[in-house]
């Protein structure tokens, strides 16, 4: 199998691109659609953008139009950053340091830093506490307190948590120490509410 050199520049390959785009178009030296000299040049650019692709000196053809590339592409546009990237190293060894840290507390340091983020949560609302609690309110009729508030910020993280939790056992133990720390509260359950939004609307699209 030949070396894939797609992502690597290729002038060669890229001339034979744009060369087989303007002769498909009619619009170049070998006249319109269909004539003879098109059509011949057409087939030797066939052949040789073939076998450039083959090499990895071209990028792959383009995929076809179907109801399929229409739904990715509407995916790609609603979620233009697409698919989140893995947490960066560092931070999750700052993460998993900050749990160990927070999970060393005693159960009643425990439930004082629980009630105090529950209280800063509901006094100081972050945009990403503001959607939950309109949701919350639109539910129920109700206004969330901050203990409600960050039950429905553990519930949004979940899938974050265990996307990034090297064992699924983990998960149950993240999210009880998660509950201690704001900062890391809102940005897992920003996290895990994108990746289930993204996923549900791939659900809706038909895209795998």
């Amino acid at each position: 199998m030949s070396e894939d050199r797609t992502n690597e520049p290729n002038p060669a390959g890229d001339f034979l691109v744009n060369l087989h785009a303007r002769v498909a178009s009619g619009e170049s030296a070998y006249g319109a659609v269909g004539s003879p000299a098109q059509v011949a040049k057409m087939a030797e650019l066939d052949a040789k953008l073939g076998l450039a692709r083959q090499l990895g000196e071209a990028p792959p053809a383009p995929e076809p139009w179907s109801v399929e590339r229409a739904a990715k592409e509407r995916l790609d546009q609603e979620f233009p950053a697409g698919e989140l990237q893995p947490i960066h190293e560092d931070k999750v060894a700052a993460f998993s340091a900050r749990f160990d840290q927070l999970d060393a507390l005693d159960d009643f340091a425990k439930a004082r830093r629980a009630d105090a983020v529950a209280k800063e949560i509901a006094d100081n609302p972050s945009p990403v506490t503001v959607q939950h609690a309109v949701a919350h309110r639109r539910a129920t009729g109700a206004q969330p307190g901050g203990h409600t508030l960050v039950d429905l910020l553990l519930k949004a993280a979940e899938p974050a948590i265990r996307d990034a939790a090297e064992e699924p056992a983990d998960t149950a133990e993240i999210l009880k120490v998660l509950r201690l720390d704001r900062s890391a509260l809102e940005y897992f359950a920003a996290r895990g509410q994108r990746m289930t939004a993204r996923a549900a609307r791939a659900k809706e699209l038909g895209v795998t």
